[in-house]
Protein backbone atom coordinates (compact mmCIF):
# COMPACT_ATOMS: atom_id res chain seq x y z
CA UNK A 1 0.00 0.00 0.00
CA UNK A 2 1.35 3.44 -0.98
CA UNK A 3 1.84 5.95 1.86
CA UNK A 4 0.32 9.39 1.44
CA UNK A 5 1.67 10.95 4.63
CA UNK A 6 3.13 10.15 8.06
CA UNK A 7 3.00 12.56 10.99
CA UNK A 8 4.05 12.25 14.62
CA UNK A 9 2.76 14.47 17.40
CA UNK A 10 3.48 14.30 21.13
CA UNK A 11 2.22 16.86 23.65
CA UNK A 12 5.35 16.29 25.77
CA UNK A 13 7.68 17.95 23.24
CA UNK A 14 7.73 19.78 19.91
CA UNK A 15 11.37 19.32 18.84
CA UNK A 16 13.64 16.26 18.97
CA UNK A 17 17.45 16.37 19.04
CA UNK A 18 19.78 13.36 18.98
CA UNK A 19 23.23 14.16 20.41
CA UNK A 20 26.18 11.77 20.08
CA UNK A 21 28.43 13.20 22.79
CA UNK A 22 31.12 10.62 22.01
CA UNK A 23 31.84 7.76 19.65
CA UNK A 24 33.94 5.98 22.25
CA UNK A 25 32.45 2.90 23.90
CA UNK A 26 33.62 0.31 26.41
CA UNK A 27 31.98 -2.36 24.23
CA UNK A 28 32.90 -3.20 20.65
CA UNK A 29 29.86 -5.11 19.43
CA UNK A 30 30.31 -6.77 16.05
CA UNK A 31 26.98 -5.46 14.73
CA UNK A 32 27.49 -1.82 15.75
CA UNK A 33 28.97 0.89 13.53
CA UNK A 34 28.10 3.74 15.92
CA UNK A 35 31.33 3.61 17.91
CA UNK A 36 34.91 4.42 16.97
CA UNK A 37 37.41 3.69 19.71
CA UNK A 38 40.27 5.07 17.65
CA UNK A 39 38.94 8.58 18.33
CA UNK A 40 39.38 10.69 21.49
CA UNK A 41 36.35 11.07 23.77
CA UNK A 42 35.71 14.66 22.58
CA UNK A 43 33.81 15.52 25.75
CA UNK A 44 33.11 19.16 26.59
CA UNK A 45 32.68 20.69 30.02
CA UNK A 46 29.27 20.74 31.69
CA UNK A 47 29.24 24.52 31.23
CA UNK A 48 29.87 24.19 27.47
CA UNK A 49 27.05 21.66 27.09
CA UNK A 50 24.64 23.88 29.01
CA UNK A 51 25.59 26.93 26.94
CA UNK A 52 24.97 24.91 23.77
CA UNK A 53 21.56 23.78 25.09
CA UNK A 54 20.64 27.39 25.86
CA UNK A 55 21.50 28.24 22.26
CA UNK A 56 19.22 25.41 21.06
CA UNK A 57 16.38 26.79 23.17
CA UNK A 58 16.70 30.19 21.50
CA UNK A 59 17.18 28.64 18.06
CA UNK A 60 13.85 26.79 18.32
CA UNK A 61 11.96 29.73 19.82
CA UNK A 62 11.56 28.21 23.28
CA UNK A 63 9.64 25.15 22.07
CA UNK A 64 10.09 22.18 24.39
CA UNK A 65 13.00 20.06 23.15
CA UNK A 66 13.46 16.33 23.69
CA UNK A 67 17.21 15.69 23.83
CA UNK A 68 18.42 12.12 23.42
CA UNK A 69 21.98 11.78 24.76
CA UNK A 70 23.72 9.06 22.76
CA UNK A 71 27.12 7.56 21.96
CA UNK A 72 29.20 5.43 21.90
CA UNK A 73 28.50 5.10 25.56
CA UNK A 74 27.46 8.51 26.95
CA UNK A 75 27.86 7.59 30.64
CA UNK A 76 31.63 7.43 30.10
CA UNK A 77 31.31 11.21 30.57
CA UNK A 78 31.41 11.18 34.36
CA UNK A 79 29.35 14.35 34.85
CA UNK A 80 26.51 13.50 32.47
CA UNK A 81 23.99 13.50 35.32
CA UNK A 82 24.60 17.25 35.84
CA UNK A 83 23.42 17.93 32.29
CA UNK A 84 20.34 15.74 32.78
CA UNK A 85 19.46 17.51 36.05
CA UNK A 86 19.87 20.91 34.37
CA UNK A 87 17.61 19.90 31.49
CA UNK A 88 14.96 18.73 33.93
CA UNK A 89 14.59 22.19 35.46
CA UNK A 90 15.05 24.06 32.15
CA UNK A 91 11.98 22.82 30.23
CA UNK A 92 13.85 20.16 28.23
CA UNK A 93 12.72 16.54 28.04
CA UNK A 94 15.84 14.42 28.61
CA UNK A 95 16.50 10.90 27.38
CA UNK A 96 19.70 8.87 27.70
CA UNK A 97 20.52 5.61 25.96
CA UNK A 98 23.09 3.48 27.76
CA UNK A 99 24.43 -0.07 27.92
CA UNK A 100 24.41 0.22 31.75
CA UNK A 101 28.03 -0.85 31.97
CA UNK A 102 28.65 1.95 34.48
CA UNK A 103 27.13 0.75 37.79
CA UNK A 104 23.89 2.56 38.57
CA UNK A 105 24.85 3.00 42.23
CA UNK A 106 27.63 5.39 41.20
CA UNK A 107 25.12 7.99 39.96
CA UNK A 108 21.53 7.16 40.93
CA UNK A 109 21.63 9.28 44.11
CA UNK A 110 23.00 12.24 42.12
CA UNK A 111 19.95 12.40 39.84
CA UNK A 112 17.10 14.79 40.54
CA UNK A 113 14.30 12.74 42.13
CA UNK A 114 11.71 14.69 40.09
CA UNK A 115 13.09 13.43 36.76
CA UNK A 116 10.59 11.53 34.59
CA UNK A 117 11.59 8.08 33.29
CA UNK A 118 14.44 8.94 30.90
CA UNK A 119 16.94 6.05 30.74
CA UNK A 120 16.75 3.55 27.89
CA UNK A 121 18.87 0.56 28.83
CA UNK A 122 20.22 -1.50 25.95
CA UNK A 123 21.45 -5.05 26.56
CA UNK A 124 24.24 -6.28 24.28
CA UNK A 125 24.68 -10.08 24.51
CA UNK A 126 28.30 -10.07 23.33
CA UNK A 127 29.58 -8.08 26.30
CA UNK A 128 27.04 -7.34 29.04
CA UNK A 129 26.93 -9.25 32.32
CA UNK A 130 23.35 -10.43 32.78
CA UNK A 131 23.24 -10.35 36.59
CA UNK A 132 24.75 -6.86 36.75
CA UNK A 133 22.37 -5.60 34.06
CA UNK A 134 19.30 -7.00 35.83
CA UNK A 135 20.43 -5.49 39.13
CA UNK A 136 20.90 -2.09 37.48
CA UNK A 137 17.51 -2.03 35.73
CA UNK A 138 15.83 -3.15 38.95
CA UNK A 139 17.32 -0.16 40.80
CA UNK A 140 16.42 2.29 38.02
CA UNK A 141 12.88 0.93 37.86
CA UNK A 142 12.40 1.28 41.62
CA UNK A 143 13.60 4.89 41.49
CA UNK A 144 11.36 5.79 38.54
CA UNK A 145 14.19 6.61 36.11
CA UNK A 146 13.83 3.63 33.73
CA UNK A 147 11.99 4.47 30.51
CA UNK A 148 12.56 1.32 28.49
CA UNK A 149 14.78 -1.73 28.04
CA UNK A 150 16.01 -2.82 24.63
CA UNK A 151 17.22 -6.39 24.20
CA UNK A 152 18.94 -6.92 20.88
CA UNK A 153 18.17 -10.29 19.38
CA UNK A 154 21.64 -11.49 18.39
CA UNK A 155 21.21 -14.26 15.78
CA UNK A 156 24.78 -15.44 16.38
CA UNK A 157 24.14 -15.98 20.10
CA UNK A 158 20.51 -16.97 19.83
CA UNK A 159 20.10 -19.54 22.61
CA UNK A 160 21.80 -17.19 25.06
CA UNK A 161 19.61 -14.32 23.85
CA UNK A 162 16.46 -16.31 24.69
CA UNK A 163 17.77 -17.13 28.18
CA UNK A 164 18.52 -13.44 28.74
CA UNK A 165 15.06 -12.51 27.45
CA UNK A 166 13.32 -14.74 29.97
CA UNK A 167 15.33 -13.37 32.88
CA UNK A 168 14.89 -9.68 32.04
CA UNK A 169 11.18 -10.22 31.33
CA UNK A 170 10.71 -11.13 35.01
CA UNK A 171 11.66 -7.53 35.83
CA UNK A 172 10.18 -5.87 32.71
CA UNK A 173 7.07 -7.87 31.71
CA UNK A 174 6.54 -5.69 28.62
CA UNK A 175 10.01 -6.53 27.22
CA UNK A 176 10.21 -7.44 23.54
CA UNK A 177 13.14 -8.50 21.41
CA UNK A 178 14.55 -5.86 19.06
CA UNK A 179 15.92 -6.65 15.63
CA UNK A 180 19.52 -5.58 15.00
CA UNK A 181 19.93 -3.10 12.15
CA UNK A 182 22.61 -3.98 9.63
CA UNK A 183 24.92 -0.99 9.94
CA UNK A 184 27.69 -2.32 7.69
CA UNK A 185 25.99 -2.31 4.29
CA UNK A 186 25.93 1.35 3.32
CA UNK A 187 28.49 4.16 3.46
CA UNK A 188 25.90 6.90 3.90
CA UNK A 189 22.61 5.90 5.47
CA UNK A 190 22.59 4.39 8.97
CA UNK A 191 21.12 1.12 7.76
CA UNK A 192 19.30 -0.33 4.79
CA UNK A 193 17.87 -3.37 6.54
CA UNK A 194 18.07 -5.69 9.53
CA UNK A 195 20.65 -8.44 9.93
CA UNK A 196 19.66 -11.90 8.74
CA UNK A 197 17.38 -14.00 10.93
CA UNK A 198 16.13 -17.51 10.26
CA UNK A 199 12.38 -18.14 9.95
CA UNK A 200 12.40 -19.78 13.38
CA UNK A 201 14.16 -16.80 14.97
CA UNK A 202 11.74 -14.35 13.37
CA UNK A 203 8.85 -16.01 15.21
CA UNK A 204 10.19 -14.54 18.47
CA UNK A 205 9.84 -10.94 17.32
CA UNK A 206 6.48 -9.38 18.06
CA UNK A 207 5.21 -6.87 15.54
CA UNK A 208 3.38 -4.96 18.29
CA UNK A 209 -0.17 -4.59 16.91
CA UNK A 210 -0.95 -1.99 19.60
CA UNK A 211 -1.97 1.33 18.07
CA UNK A 212 0.05 4.46 18.82
CA UNK A 213 -2.09 7.60 18.63
CA UNK A 214 1.06 9.71 18.26
CA UNK A 215 1.53 8.37 14.71
CA UNK A 216 -0.96 9.24 11.98
CA UNK A 217 -0.42 7.34 8.74
CA UNK A 218 -2.57 8.15 5.71
CA UNK A 219 -2.58 5.65 2.85
CA UNK A 220 -3.23 6.30 -0.84
CA UNK A 221 -6.82 5.07 -0.58
CA UNK A 222 -7.51 7.65 2.13
CA UNK A 223 -7.56 5.20 5.02
CA UNK A 224 -5.93 6.34 8.27
CA UNK A 225 -3.91 4.19 10.66
CA UNK A 226 -2.20 4.76 14.02
CA UNK A 227 0.63 2.22 13.74
CA UNK A 228 3.25 1.48 16.38
CA UNK A 229 6.91 2.27 15.69
CA UNK A 230 7.68 -1.42 15.16
CA UNK A 231 4.86 -1.72 12.61
CA UNK A 232 6.28 1.21 10.67
CA UNK A 233 9.77 -0.31 10.73
CA UNK A 234 8.60 -3.71 9.54
CA UNK A 235 5.87 -2.65 7.10
CA UNK A 236 6.11 1.03 6.07
CA UNK A 237 9.82 1.92 6.28
CA UNK A 238 10.34 2.83 2.60
CA UNK A 239 9.80 6.59 2.18
CA UNK A 240 11.93 7.01 -0.94
CA UNK A 241 10.58 9.77 -3.18
CA UNK A 242 8.45 11.33 -0.43
CA UNK A 243 9.04 14.81 0.94
CA UNK A 244 10.63 14.84 4.41
CA UNK A 245 10.73 17.86 6.73
CA UNK A 246 14.19 17.13 8.13
CA UNK A 247 15.86 19.87 10.12
CA UNK A 248 12.60 21.59 11.04
CA UNK A 249 11.61 19.76 14.22
CA UNK A 250 14.54 17.34 14.29
CA UNK A 251 18.34 17.75 14.49
CA UNK A 252 21.27 15.39 14.98
CA UNK A 253 24.56 16.50 16.58
CA UNK A 254 27.88 14.65 16.41
CA UNK A 255 30.66 14.68 19.04
CA UNK A 256 32.40 17.64 17.37
CA UNK A 257 29.19 19.65 17.66
CA UNK A 258 28.43 19.54 13.93
CA UNK A 259 24.68 19.71 13.33
CA UNK A 260 22.75 17.72 10.70
CA UNK A 261 19.01 17.73 9.92
CA UNK A 262 18.67 14.01 10.69
CA UNK A 263 20.71 10.96 11.67
CA UNK A 264 20.37 9.49 8.18
CA UNK A 265 22.26 12.45 6.68
CA UNK A 266 25.00 12.59 9.33
CA UNK A 267 27.49 11.08 6.86
CA UNK A 268 26.77 13.69 4.17
CA UNK A 269 29.16 16.67 4.66
CA UNK A 270 27.00 18.87 2.41
CA UNK A 271 24.03 18.38 4.76
CA UNK A 272 25.84 20.05 7.66
CA UNK A 273 23.78 22.95 9.04
CA UNK A 274 26.43 24.47 11.30
CA UNK A 275 28.04 23.81 14.66
CA UNK A 276 26.33 23.94 18.05
CA UNK A 277 29.42 25.33 19.82
CA UNK A 278 30.02 27.98 17.17
CA UNK A 279 26.31 28.88 17.39
CA UNK A 280 25.95 29.18 13.63
CA UNK A 281 23.18 26.67 12.81
CA UNK A 282 21.28 27.59 9.66
CA UNK A 283 17.53 27.16 9.56
CA UNK A 284 16.13 24.45 7.29
CA UNK A 285 14.05 26.10 4.55
CA UNK A 286 12.82 23.36 2.22
CA UNK A 287 11.84 19.75 2.68
CA UNK A 288 14.02 17.21 0.88
CA UNK A 289 13.05 14.28 -1.31
CA UNK A 290 13.94 11.14 0.65
CA UNK A 291 16.69 9.18 -1.17
CA UNK A 292 16.55 6.08 1.05
CA UNK A 293 14.61 2.85 0.58
CA UNK A 294 14.56 2.12 4.30
CA UNK A 295 14.13 4.36 7.36
CA UNK A 296 14.75 2.38 10.56
CA UNK A 297 15.90 5.08 12.99
CA UNK A 298 13.05 5.95 15.39
CA UNK A 299 13.71 9.72 15.55
CA UNK A 300 14.06 9.96 11.75
CA UNK A 301 10.80 8.04 11.29
CA UNK A 302 9.11 10.68 13.48
CA UNK A 303 9.98 13.47 11.02
CA UNK A 304 6.89 14.48 9.03
CA UNK A 305 6.72 12.97 5.53
CA UNK A 306 4.27 13.31 2.66
CA UNK A 307 3.92 12.12 -0.94
CA UNK A 308 4.77 14.54 -3.73
CA UNK A 309 1.87 15.76 -5.85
Amino acid sequence: MVIQSLKYTDPAFQVEVGWDITQRCNYSCSYCASYDNTQPFKFKSVEEYIEALEYLKNYFGNMRIKVDILGGEPTLFKEWYKIINWMNVSNFLPKLTTNLSVPVNTYVDKLDASLPPFIVASYHPEFANLDDFCCNIDILKSRGFLKNVSLLGDPNHWERTLIIYEKIKKIIPSLTLTKIKNEHTNDYSISDDFVYYTEEQLKHFKKNPIKDENYTLVLEDGSVENPSLSQIRYKYSNFKGMKCAIGVHRLHINPEGDVYPSACLANYPKAKMGNIYKKDIKKAVNAITCPFTSCLCGPDIRIEKWAQV
